[in-house]
């Protein structure tokens, strides 16, 4: 699957049809009386690409695994790591930020 979101990273034209062509096809989809259509389910399918899919695959241990890490740290100690990730000019030095907080 990585090299699915790698491809869809380094060839963003292929992201924006695939998000099209998903977007159709949900959109298009109707369960009873309901559906999206095209434009919401563009608009979706756009949000799901955009996050690369697999970001969103977790299983319910795994939630329990995330949510117990959470717990160890306060709400103001996540405020100040995001404060810190923030106030970094790049994406590589928002990540040491963190990670310098959170080890």
């Amino acid at each position: 699957m990585s090299w699915f979101v790698d491809a869809l990273r380094h060839n963003p034209e292929l992201a924006i049809f695939l998000t099209l062509a998903l977007g159709f096809a949900v959109g298009r989809l109707k369960i009873g009386s309901f559906s999206l259509g095209t434009v919401v389910g563009t608009l979706l399918a756009g949000v799901l690409v955009g996050l690369g899919i697999s970001s969103l695959s977790m299983n319910s241990g795994a939630v329990r695994r995330v949510g117990a890490a959470l717990a160890k740290h306060s709400e103001d100690f996540y405020r100040q790591v995001a404060r810190a990730a923030l106030v970094s000019h790049t994406p590589s030095g928002a990540r040491a930020a963190v990670k310098a907080m959170v080890s």
